[in-house]
């Protein structure tokens, strides 16, 4: 999962990855999963608050 704040998307995928700083993965090629099921969750904060759209970084109680 990768979020562009700046563009305003968020992207959903799988792939092979690498840690190049503290936190950040970068894909890597040569990604091979076998058949089978795939489950993937995540949580979705929705507002109407101009605030809370402007900032993707709030904090969930704001």
């Amino acid at each position: 999962m990768d979020m562009n704040a700046p563009q305003n998307y968020l992207e959903l995928g799988m792939s092979k990855s690498r840690v190049e700083e503290h936190v950040l993965y970068v894909r890597d090629k040569g990604a091979v999963f076998p058949a089978g099921e795939v489950r993937l969750g995540f949580y979705l904060m929705v507002s109407n608050r101009s605030e809370d759209i402007q900032n993707p970084w709030r904090s969930p109680c704001s």
